[in-house]
């Protein structure tokens, strides 16, 4: 999928100077990368230490969204995320990847943000057990959100083949990054409704004019998760 399928053979073929740590993460994240099955937090934890090192210099990048753009096909929304989730649990509450394993990564993704070190165990021995609609009834009342605000708000729920959900989830997650970024009424991706995520990914394809953002990279980016999660290549051309 990737032009670049090997980057490590690029580097050294090219002699830049690369440390042997930031080497070894990057190995680590481009194993991760090819294998779908469990990768995330491993990735997690390999782009935690080349964001912290700022590696992504040494292998020939300007930034670590560059980096992760023409490494992976990924936003950096997507790679902030990952990072994040390695950073709160594993490096600031000292969560074992087991552990964090067994809540699965989705999972984790909802409740970042409202995961602190008296919660957390509590809430990691609760997440395996929880579907995803009470993942996100959990969060909700972690926020302190009413069942008003839960009508106001709506979920979407998502039933069909498992590959396909994953992709339209993924689209969803990305506009609720890019709607984080570029909007002050949110600062987390939690907090973000899914009704407004849609909305803003169907504005994307429909309308030169978006919610916020840019539409044409929301699509870009949403297009950029379909090849992810299908490893397929898919050519877009605007319509002159």
């Amino acid at each position: 999928m990737n032009d670049l399928t090997n980057p490590i053979a690029i580097v050294r073929s090219e002699e830049k100077e690369v440390s042997e740590s930031v080497f070894y993460w990057h190995e680590k994240c481009q194993e991760a990368n090819k294998a779908r099955n469990l990768s995330n937090l491993s990735q997690a934890e390999s782009l935690y230490h080349i964001d912290r090192m700022g590696g992504y210099k040494e292998l020939g990048y300007d930034s670590m969204g560059e980096y992760v753009y023409k490494c992976y096909d990924r936003s950096k929304p997507w790679a902030d995320k990952l990072v994040g989730i390695h950073k709160k649990f594993v490096e600031e509450l000292g969560i074992s990847n087991e552990k964090l394993l067994a809540a699965t990564f989705g999972k984790l993704s909802k409740v970042l943000a409202h995961i602190t070190k008296d919660n957390v165990d509590e809430i990691l021995d609760m997440l395996p057990k929880m579907k995803q609609d009470e993942v996100d009834d959990l969060v909700r009342k972690l926020k302190g959100d009413s069942p008003t605000d839960e009508k106001e708000q709506g979920q979407i729920r998502l039933k069909g083949p498992i590959e396909i959900i994953e992709s339209i989830q993924s689209a969803m997650d990305i506009a609720k990054s890019e709607l984080c970024q570029t909007s002050s009424f949110y600062q987390y991706e939690s907090e973000v409704p899914d009704l407004l995520s849609v909305e803003f990914l169907a504005s994307s394809f429909m309308s030169g004019v978006s919610l916020a953002g840019d539409p044409y990279e929301t699509l870009e980016n949403a297009l950029k998760a379909l090849e992810h999660n299908y490893n397929v290549k898919i050519t877009w051309t605007e319509n002159e």
